[in-house]
């Protein structure tokens, strides 16, 4: 009896026992490509992951000298040690959040002005413990977006590691004037039906659907687009330039590049002229599945067939499920109207064009 009690009370152990070593092996199986370098002292992750660290820790050491100081923000202390590159503040291998340090995103920015043509590393893929960055470290984070800019995004079509590689913006005179003014003043905000009938949003409901807010790493025009067919509009009525070209970007903010339910946004760019609209500019992103949607997309749209006219420039946003109608999903680059030179791009449009499609960051 007593061996009968030994065995049935063994069995739940041995079933442990086994399960933990068949976690072990199905863990090997999918940690099975070494980190490159040799300060990875054989360590093995992911494939993915093999990949996406090791770009990072490439761009770093190309972009950067021996000896020099890189921040990986808001941390990511792997990278510093991988590309042997030591942080420039303390604070910056974890940026905790909370001041441990007094003054400390001053001090950052501080150091990071005193080494501007290093590159900065931003990891999207926190913890899900610690808030956004910019929640806990406001100024530091604006200060990122006002001298930086994306470079290059190093991510895969899953959910793994998301960062980023910044470079100094060179701080040159934005190529053209701003549509719409900070507040959107003078804009008009409509909801266009699936059978092209249009309401104006008005009042206080307005911000509830447009607004500039800062994103990574641009200010940004976030249009809060709807589902289901309908359409966001943001208008304003401009005098265009003799050579007029439209410059902007399009993007997903980075929190919800990996955010279920997965879901397409939809940007177009149309101009209305002599009661007639023509749509200029359009593209697709669905940055859930497809790493190649995630970052900033910029496009350029020559607007010679209106030169010189008043015309009505529409921004349009729409995505494919209601659960995705959230500003960050909509996001323009704060777009400006220039007035090029015969010295610039040859490029022209055709007053019927549907789409030009921008570069990836």
């Amino acid at each position: 009896l007593a061996r009968g009690v030994a065995a049935v009370m063994a069995l739940p152990l041995l079933l442990f026992a086994g399960y933990t070593l068949f976690l072990g092996f199905r863990l090997v199986e999918r940690h099975d490509t070494p980190l490159p370098g040799a300060r990875a002292g054989g360590l093995r992750v992911s494939a993915d992951e093999a990949r996406v660290i090791g770009g990072v820790v490439d761009y770093v050491k190309s972009h950067s000298q021996p000896g020099s100081r890189v921040a990986v923000l808001p941390y990511f202390p792997l990278i510093n040690f991988l590309a042997e590159r030591d942080a420039p503040h303390r604070s910056t291998y974890v940026l905790w959040p909370l001041e441990e340090v007094p003054g400390r995103e001053a001090q950052i920015a501080a150091a990071l002005d005193a080494a501007p043509a290093q590159p900065v590393i931003y990891h999207f893929t926190q913890w899900v413990q610690f808030p956004d960055m910019q929640s806990f470290a406001p100024k530091l984070f604006s200060y990122l977006v006002e001298n930086y800019r994306i470079d290059r995004v190093f991510t895969d079509d899953g959910w793994g590691y998301m960062l980023a590689a910044l470079e100094r913006d060179p701080g040159e005179e934005a190529e053209g004037r701003p549509i719409f003014d900070d507040d959107l003043s003078g804009a008009s905000l409509l909801v266009e039906e699936p059978d092209g009938t249009r309401h104006a949003v008005d009042g206080e409901e307005r911000s509830a659907w447009a607004a500039r807010q800062i994103w990574p790493f641009r200010p940004t025009l976030a249009l809060r687009p709807h589902a289901d067919g309908r359409r966001s509009v943001l208008s304003k009525s401009i005098l265009l330039p003799e050579h007029p070209v439209l410059r902007s970007s399009v993007g997903v903010h980075p929190r919800r590049w990996f955010k279920f339910p997965p879901s397409t946004v939809t940007f177009r760019v149309r101009i209305e002229s002599d009661g007639e609209r023509h749509e200029v500019y359009t593209r697709t992103l669905d940055p859930h599945p497809h790493g190649a949607d995630r970052g900033w997309f910029p496009f350029e749209v020559p607007l010679d067939a209106w030169a010189g006219q008043q015309v009505r420039i529409e921004f349009v946003t729409e995505v494919e499920r209601e659960s995705s109608a959230v500003f960050e999903m909509g996001g323009f680059a704060w777009p400006l109207i220039d007035d090029r030179d015969d010295r610039s791009t040859d490029a022209t449009l055709a007053r019927d064009a549907t789409s030009v499609q921008g570069s990836t960051p």
